[in-house]
């Protein structure tokens, strides 16, 4: 259930408040759950994930992602927020 998804990730963001991947999967995961729905709540995920200092080179190339779906998502760049996040998924 999405419900219980969104509480394991609060407790993981709870855990580990420093870690900027943790909040970037979570964007990832409430977009394919139903991004209309949970909008707000992917935009401050990415935010809260291109706000943190980057503690390695994968949790820096995390945040260039972020910040790249943060622009197209306030830009109204729609499309391409939802094609970049599916391939950022891994979608087929």
């Amino acid at each position: 259930r999405a419900e219980d998804g969104q509480r394991y990730f609060a407790e993981a963001i709870a855990q580990e408040t420093e870690n900027l991947v943790i909040r970037y999967q979570y964007a990832l995961s409430l977009e394919a759950y139903g991004f209309d729905a949970e909008r707000a709540e992917v935009e401050m995920a990415l935010e809260a994930a291109t706000l943190g200092r980057p503690r390695d080179a994968y949790e820096g190339a995390i945040n260039a992602r972020a910040t790249k779906l943060l622009g197209l998502l306030r830009d109204g760049m729609e499309e391409a927020f939802r094609d970049l996040m599916s391939r950022y998924r891994g979608d087929p």
